[in-house]
């Protein structure tokens, strides 16, 4: 994808001339309107810019210069003429760029092109907090007044990132999205005439979208929640366009470079926050109603809840059922809750029904973490009965990582009149995905073969 149409360009510089000639490339050679940035040091008031993706930034952005007498001593600890312009220049980034600036590039637009590392070493060994970039590189102020193809020089210095590759992304995306409503509307009515009988066109419009909602979702469901089944149903259409777009652009092909790769190289690090990706695969936070497949309740009170419900006293049964030896000092950290289980065709076509809910308890990562090594050197094993969703999840709501296991053996099936907040509160629901695994899980496990009869 082109650089001209990326728009939230923003070129910082305490000299004009130094501005005119890196914003003349993007506007004359590349067709690309750019914004710019005059920094004066004394300004009370300066302009915080939000919505910024690549900036270009002077790095001696103030007149205290880098002393060229002891510019080959480029450690900061030593030379202290460095450190005043790289304090200034931490002064200068946080006086341009809104602490809340989306995802960007910074760019040090400097004639010592050799001291960027050096910032860099700054800011992690001070912990300076900065409206942190995702990449950060350099482009050579005296090479870039030399070069006779600046355009190919300043390309070269954005598109040789993986940011570039993830704004070139999010711009397919963005366009798919924008052209959304055309696609719809010549795939509903190809007679593009037929507008002008409006009344018909709308009607025909609206019987189009809804008979999408309704096959989707199913009749009573749509009819309930027209706007999400819809919603759910048109969203494969762009991703369709989209993934179609991103393969034309093969935006990944060069970045990923499969060509010397063994399986064992691909592999998560301890830096990917897996249980928030987990999360956004598989959690959703609405809606809120007792029959939604998929949705995880937390039991307010267990000791009654249990005894009404199974005829036990307390729950450390369950949890003795559930789970074996798990530390005492943790069980007060431990939450029980039900899962909606019903079959995804009941739940779309809205059938009148008991709902299934399976118990399960949810409990923090690192009492999960503490129980899952116990268990490895005791030489135990979760009971057959017991399932481990393994993999760990982020609740945004705590600001807490946890993970679920599920007893098959214990399903109660309940109504609506069973269920209210103050039994229950409602957590989060589980996507199709998942509760197509919890189901496939269970169904397995209750088509056990017991003792044959003759």
């Amino acid at each position: 994808m082109k650089i001209e149409f990326f728009k939230e360009i923003l070129i910082v510089d305490d000299e004009q001339g130094e501005i005119d000639d890196l914003a003349h490339i993007f506007k004359n050679d590349m067709n690309c309107e750019v914004k710019t940035y005059l920094y004066e040091q004394d300004e009370m008031n300066h302009t915080k810019h939000k919505n910024i993706r690549i900036v270009f930034f002077d790095l001696n952005i103030t007149a205290t210069a880098i002393d060229i007498n002891t510019i080959e001593d480029i450690n900061y600890k030593t030379n202290s003429s460095l450190r005043k312009v790289f304090n200034d220049l931490v002064q200068a980034i946080i006086d341009v760029i809104h602490i809340q600036n989306t995802p960007y590039a910074l760019i040090f637009w400097t004639k010592h092109i050799e001291v960027v590392n050096e910032f860099k070493k700054y800011i992690l060994e001070r912990e300076i907090a900065l409206p942190n970039p995702v990449h950060i590189s350099g482009l050579d102020k005296v090479k870039f007044k030399n070069e006779s193809d600046k355009k190919s020089m300043v390309e070269s210095v954005i598109k040789d990132t993986i940011f570039y590759k993830l704004m070139t992304f999010e711009k397919i995306l963005q366009n798919e999205v924008k052209n959304f409503m055309f696609n719809i509307l010549d795939i509903a009515n190809e007679d593009s005439m037929s507008v002008w009988d409006e009344d018909s066109y709308h009607v025909n419009l609206q019987l189009f979208l809804r008979t999408i909602a309704s096959t989707h979702a199913g009749f009573n469901r749509a009819k309930a929640n027209p706007s999400k089944s819809l919603t759910e149903a048109l969203v494969p259409i762009i991703i369709d366009k989209f993934i179609k777009s991103a393969s034309r652009e093969n935006i990944w092909d060069e970045l990923l470079d499969f060509s010397n790769i063994n399986k064992k190289d691909c592999h998560f690090t301890e830096n990917n926050n897996l249980p928030k990706l987990n999360s956004l695969f598989h959690i959703d936070k609405h809606p809120k109603s007792f029959d939604t497949r998929g949705a995880v309740f937390r039991i307010e009170n267990p000791k009654v809840f249990f005894k009404e419900k199974f005829n036990y006293k307390n729950q450390k049964r369950i949890i003795a059922e559930t789970i074996v030896d798990f530390p005492r000092a943790s069980r007060e950290e431990i939450q029980f809750i039900l899962i909606e289980v019903s079959s995804a065709c009941d739940y779309s076509q809205n059938k009148e029904r008991f709902n299934k809910y399976i118990v399960g308890l949810k409990l923090p990562k690192k009492c999960y973490d503490l129980y899952m090594d116990s268990l490895q050197v005791n030489r135990n094993v979760l009971k057959q009965s017991v399932l481990d969703l393994k993999s760990s999840f982020f609740d945004e709501v705590n600001n807490e990582y946890f993970n679920i296991f599920l007893n098959k053996n214990f399903v109660l099936t309940l109504n609506h009149n069973e269920l209210d907040e103050n039994n229950i509160k409602h957590l989060f629901n589980f996507k199709k995905e998942m509760m197509d695994y919890i189901g496939n899980a269970y169904a397995n496990h209750i088509s056990r073969i017991g003792t044959s009869l003759f």
